[in-house]
């Protein structure tokens, strides 16, 4: 994994997200503490659909002003889309408050939160974000944890790690990748109420281990529905 952030590409989003979940974090914690891993950070990401034309400006102040994070907006635009940026980074948090309108229809509001301080604040940060996006329609959530462990990296070790987090939620695999950069493994928890669909079939948690040559140990990524960072 190159950095800690979920991607947001311009033209909006990558993924369709399951509706919000206050249950959610729980069972990927247990997940991610069963491979034993230590948390590094975590990327919180929220959206909602936004109805009428409320401007994009307007759209990230309200937010911004509710949520107590102040700073400045940045416009962009391209052939398909209009975005207006506000970014607070503190303490190894930080927090983007984007509201995007597309060219092809359809204007959204988008918080992301990353952290690079372990797990430190993340039920706090996740009811905070869906309270912030929750008056403007169905909140779209996703959630990663990463951390790493001491452990040299091979497929069997990386498998062994994923079927561990997996037991710890009860969850079954959907479809799985073996590469010789990293093995991931998408499934279906009932522990968390919410899914996306991949294949034509449910999923809700995402494992994911990857060696990390740079700092010379095995990163380990939790997520829900899927990892929306890279790796």
């Amino acid at each position: 994994m190159k950095y800690i952030g979920w991607l947001l590409p311009i033209g909006f989003l990558v993924w369709l997200g399951a509706s919000a979940n206050a249950a959610m974090v729980a069972p990927l914690t247990s997940a991610f503490n069963a491979t034993g891993a230590h948390a590094t950070g975590y990327s919180l990401n929220g959206w909602v659909e936004v109805t009428g034309n409320p401007g994009l400006d307007h759209l990230v102040k309200d937010v911004a002003d509710v949520g107590h994070i102040a700073g400045s907006l940045v416009s962009q635009s391209g052939t398909t889309y209009d975005k207006v940026t506000l970014t607070r980074e503190t303490a190894g948090v930080t927090t983007r408050v984007i509201a995007e309108s597309l060219t092809a229809g359809g204007t959204y509001i988008v918080i992301d939160r990353t952290s690079t301080d372990g797990l430190a604040g993340l039920y706090d940060s996740q009811n905070w974000l869906t309270h912030l996006l929750a008056p403007y329609g169905t909140v779209h959530l996703s959630v990663n944890l990463v951390g790493w462990v001491s452990q040299s990296y091979s497929p069997a070790m990386a498998k062994s790690l994923i079927n561990q987090a997996f037991a710890a939620v009860g969850a079954n695999p959907v479809n799985a990748m073996t590469t010789a950069e990293y093995v991931s493994v998408a499934g279906d928890t009932p522990a968390i109420g919410a899914s996306d669909t991949l294949a034509g079939r449910p999923v809700n948690i995402q494992v994911a281990v990857t060696p990390n040559t740079y700092w010379g140990h095995t990163e380990v990524l939790v997520g829900s529905p899927l990892i929306t960072m890279t790796y």
